[in-house]
């Protein structure tokens, strides 16, 4: 299997921050309604669990990255 990756390490960095979000959001949203809808597998534990997890884990791939999305013309001064 051949997969073809983006020349750019900005569109790598692109992609993974969208489906990490993504993911850590849908299944907090998932819980939420689970919770909602008065599942008997979810607690309010859970979600505030989740939601956490979604909102620690969103912050944190941001800030890792942060220096993929500096401007160019930015590089050669936030190097130094």
């Amino acid at each position: 299997m051949v997969v073809d990756i983006p020349a750019s390490p900005d569109g790598i960095a692109q992609d993974q921050l969208a489906a990490r979000r993504s993911l850590a959001s849908s299944v907090a949203a998932m819980v939420v309604v689970m919770y909602v809808n008065a599942d008997p597998d979810v607690s309010a534990g859970l979600v505030i669990g989740f939601a956490a997890f979604a909102l620690a884990f969103a912050t944190l791939i941001v800030l890792l990255c942060r220096p993929f999305f500096v401007p160019s013309d930015h590089l050669e001064t936030a190097c130094r």
